[in-house]
């Protein structure tokens, strides 16, 4: 216990406490809790103006009369370390009041995390930076370099950059304000090669950290090599560019870390007018303050995003780092055969069936699952970056089906096409869990045809389980079929007998049509199919686990009207849920019946931002293989 009363405690400069009934309330930036006891709050504030970093919790209790300090640290002392309210410092700070003085934010900002604010931020001015670019970018980049404290710069620009002698009134203000800067402007003459002198500056001094701020609107591959060399035997760099009216300011890059490419596919050029400086200005701090805690250290929080300002109206927006899957460094190039491995590794998945309709005696697992789809969905929704750009009801009529609408961009080109699913069904609910999964089919299907695989799909499947996913892509490929199969094993006229209410509602609305007709037909693969027709006019094919299910799929489809577009944009209509517990047990029925004649394939890589959270399954013709 004496070792731990010798120990210099600090109280965090975002902690502010208030005295309550019983005693005495605490908070700060993470939380708040109380204390209890007649004395807490005298005791607390008294401390709490002692506990500077300079004394012990013995010398900060010498004169507080019958005080224990083995009581107040194992009664106060230890919920608030517990809390994050006091922390334990190496040794007293040597933070002098000229440094203080100058740099007052930064310093606040470093005690909240460090023992020592003034060798961080000695090491942190002092950090090597070369800052290279051209117009509004690279003088924004100067300004936020200065009012971050960075006193080791250097700037990098064309000779006949338009920005130059700004620059040099920069460099010298910088010079003036803070004696201890070393700031010089460097003039490139002849063509701006952005990579050479990246590994130039980087040549010459060793551990340089390399902020790239241009106007140019280079191409993913330029910029891409550009900070790659940057951040080459570990070293950090930041981008600040601009795409359209937007412009972006990458998190920190360093090797193995986010993707300049990939970064720059997911923003595209919007074709806006292009950004003025207080946009440029608002993304160039950003940035700068990125790299100040990057090289601040542990324990400063790191800032993995990316930030977007939108140059019309300066709203700023952050956006997750992901893998695209255009990129030309992790695009998937080769399909995977689904290995015995994989099939019993998915077989293991125990999640359990989603009813098309929510129940309220859903127990804690169903809502836990649906729970876990929202949370992946809201984190793949993102209006500018995607992968979704929406994912709703919007305007879309809910009677007599309910609707979803999912916004997905497609196409993995510079300039990506924004593709619309629709997906009708019972329930808002169910209806957005698949339009997503409809969705994520069409991107994946699409980016296998335009790679270099000779591969024909007859059908691809996406499901929040192994099991969902085989039997999506079985049943895209039933329907894909074209003519019904041979084997109809029923053909006659409609007729409902014990059938839930639900699909009395689908006949009824179809009486119109004329008399209805179906052919069932078992398949290969286990699965039922049933081809719905009124007065000779085919109207629907559907596809289920049994033959209720297949038919139900074709009413729905037959009620929309617009089953033929699934998974190509336009309109598409949910697969009933399969009348059992959970999804390994589908698989399993699925798998046993699957023969020589098809070949399942994994296709989750073609999207990395998907990671584990998603089952893709291709199905093929078994003669055709990688």
């Amino acid at each position: 216990m004496s070792e731990v009363l010798n120990v210099r405690l600090k109280v965090r400069p975002d902690v502010f406490f208030v005295r309550s009934e019983d005693g005495v309330w605490l908070r700060n930036n993470v939380g708040s809790f109380s204390l209890r006891g007649a004395s807490a709050y005298e005791i607390v504030r008294v401390l709490f103006s002692r506990l500077d970093g300079s004394r012990t919790l013995t010398e900060a209790c010498e004169d507080l009369g019958s005080l224990d300090p083995q009581a107040v640290y194992r009664r106060l002392v230890v919920p608030l370390i517990e809390r994050g309210f006091v922390r334990e410092v190496a040794e007293a700070s040597q933070l002098s009041d000229e440094l203080r003085a100058r740099f007052p934010e930064h310093v606040a900002f470093l005690e909240l995390y460090v023992d020592d604010p003034a060798t961080t931020l000695d090491r942190v001015r002092h950090q090597p930076i070369a800052c290279v670019g051209s117009g509004q970018h690279l003088r924004a980049a100067t300004v936020a370099l200065a009012e971050l404290g960075f006193a080791d710069v250097r700037l990098f620009a064309s000779e006949g950059d338009p920005a130059s002698e700004v620059l040099m009134v920069l460099v010298e203000a910088a010079r003036h304000l803070d004696g201890g800067a070393r700031w010089s402007l460097h003039g490139v003459p002849g063509p701006f090669d952005l990579e050479g002198v990246i590994e130039q500056a980087v040549a010459e001094r060793s551990g340089t950290c390399v902020v790239i701020a241009t106007d140019t609107s280079a191409h993913a591959d330029v910029l891409s090599r550009a900070s790659a060399c940057a951040s080459r035997d570990g070293g950090r760099a930041v981008v600040i560019a601009s795409a359209g009216r937007r412009v972006w300011a990458t998190p920190v890059l360093s090797a193995g870390g986010a993707c300049m490419e990939c970064i720059q596919r997911s923003l595209p050029d919007d074709g806006g007018q292009p950004p003025g400086p207080v946009a440029i200005s608002l993304a160039a701090f950003q940035a700068a303050q990125r790299l100040f805690c990057a090289l601040a250290g542990d324990p400063v929080p790191q800032d993995a995003a990316i930030t977007t300002v939108d140059g019309d109206t300066l709203q700023i927006r952050t956006h997750e780092a992901r893998r695209h899957e255009g990129c030309s460094i992790h695009r998937a190039r080769a399909l995977r055969w689904l290995s015995s491995a994989d099939r019993e590794h998915g077989l293991e998945d125990m999640d359990f069936v989603r009813p098309d309709i929510s129940r309220p005696d859903d127990g804690d697992v169903m809502v836990a699952l649906q729970d876990r789809v929202v949370e992946v969905v809201t984190g793949w929704t993102d209006p500018i970056a995607g992968p979704l750009y929406a994912v709703g009801e919007e305007d879309l009529d809910q009677l007599p089906l309910a609707a979803s609408r999912c916004r997905i961009r497609a196409g993995a080109g510079d300039r990506p096409r924004k593709v619309i699913v629709d997906c009708y069904g019972y329930s808002a609910r169910e209806t957005r869990n698949q339009v997503v999964l409809f969705a994520i089919e069409h991107l994946v299907e699409g980016l296998v045809q335009g790679s270099a695989e000779r591969v024909k799909l007859q059908g691809v499947g996406a499901g929040w389980s192994f099991g969902e996913a085989i039997y999506r892509a079985l049943a895209r490929a039933a329907i894909r079929s074209g003519k019904r199969p041979g084997g109809v094993t029923d053909r006659g006229p409609l007729t409902l007998t014990k059938v839930p209410a639900r699909l009395g509602f689908l006949h009824d609305a179809l009486v119109g049509s004329g008399e209805l007709t179906v052919a069932r037909t078992e398949l290969s693969t286990g699965l039922h199919r049933v081809d719905l027709q009124a007065a000779g006019r085919h109207l629907a094919t559907g596809v289920g686990v049994g033959p209720q299910g297949a038919l139900e799929h074709a009413l729905l489809g037959a009620r929309l009207g617009e089953v033929s577009a699934g998974g190509r944009g336009g309109a598409v209509v949910v697969y009933p849920a399969p009348t059992v517990e959970r999804w390994s047990q589908v698989a399993v029925t699925l798998l046993d019946r699957i023969g020589d004649d098809l070949v399942l394939f994994s296709l989750q890589h073609f999207l990395p931002f998907l990671g584990s959270e998603l089952i893709v399954i291709g199905v093929a013709p078994g003669g055709e293989h990688p």
